[in-house]
This record gives C-alpha cells, sequence and structure tokens, in this order.
C-alpha cells in the first residue's frame, strides 16, 4: 500500500523542574517529606494518562534526579516532555492539564515547587489538498485506490520543508 500523508502533527518540548526538600531516608518521616522524586513520578503517569485521554502521544525522555544516593531523599528532579497531536488545540489543553497537576502536586506537598517551560515547538501542519490529491492519484495509478489510505505523519520528518516553522525558546 501507499501511505498518502495529509499533514503533520504538532510537536511541543517542554524542560520540568520539580524542587522538594533533600533529607535522609532513616531520619524523616513520611508525612515530613517534600520527595521531588515522588512528585515527578507522579507526573510520569499524568503525562502518559493526558496523552492517550486526547489521543495523542507524550513522553517523557530525560529524568534525572539530583541525588543518586540510596538514603537520601531527592530534593531536585529534572525532565524532558514531548507532546505530539495534529490538532494545536488539543496540545493546548494538554498542555493546560499538566500545569494544572502539577499546582495540585504543589498544593498537595508542603515544600514542593515546580516549574515548566516550553522549549521548543512545531505547529501541526495540514497540507496542500491539491498536493495531496496528486500524491493519492499517482499512488492509485501504482497501488489502486484500495491500496492507497490517508494519514497523519507522527514522526516530524516530514516537515522538514517547513524549517521556519519551529520555534525555539531559551530557558
Amino acid at each position: 500500500g501507499v501511505g498518502i500523508v495529509k499533514g503533520s502533527q504538532g510537536i511541543r518540548w517542554y524542560s520540568v523542574v520539580i524542587e522538594g526538600r533533600e533529607g535522609h531516608a532513616g531520619g524523616t518521616l513520611m508525612e515530613d517529606r517534600a520527595d521531588a522524586l515522588v512528585a515527578a513520578a507522579k507526573f510520569v503517569l499524568e503525562v502518559e494518562k493526558e496523552a492517550k485521554r486526547a489521543e495523542g502521544v507524550g513522553t517523557v525522555g530525560f529524568l534525572k534526579p539530583r541525588s543518586e544516593s540510596t538514603n537520601t531523599i531527592v530534593g531536585e528532579v529534572k525532565l524532558t516532555i514531548d507532546l505530539r497531536h495534529r490538532r494545536e488545540e488539543k496540545l493546548e489543553e494538554i498542555e493546560e492539564n499538566l500545569k494544572r497537576f502539577l499546582r495540585s502536586l504543589e498544593i498537595g506537598t508542603k515544600g514542593l515547587t515546580t516549574k515548566i517551560s516550553r522549549t521548543w515547538e512545531s505547529e501541526a501542519v495540514t497540507f496542500d489538498q491539491t498536493a495531496v490529491d496528486c500524491v493519492r492519484q499517482a499512488g492509485a495509478q501504482v497501488v489502486g485506490t484500495d491500496g492507497c489510505m490517508e494519514l497523519y505523519s507522527f514522526a516530524g520528518h516530514d516537515r522538514c520543508v517547513y524549517p521556519s516553522r519551529a520555534i525555539i525558546r531559551q530557558t
């Protein structure tokens, strides 16, 4: 078959910092902790949940706790997020829900703070319908109409002809 790409999904990258309080694992009661790693674990699960709910894609591709000690409560975690969806309004919705979730973590854990920054984005693109029709006609000549399937590109490399559409933000 032949895939007829009719558009490319939007992509947004984020940097997240979750700060709590470091402490000794044996000397800090559970109710007195502001464990950044526990909060980060909850947030990672929320990224997956939100992406599924919106029928998009969400990935935490990097997660780094400041401490690597077995007996230390983690005081800071840095992580990155890659969100993708073919509709910009859905990306906006996911972003707002994730920000709201981070705020709820702060409210629920005394001494916890969070920061989320969008570091890069490339807007969703719908390809010119005339061009899509031409590709469909050419594909139908090779594999027949039933062998052609319209789809959106999810990898992002199909947008290489749109380099000016990408926006990079310094943090």
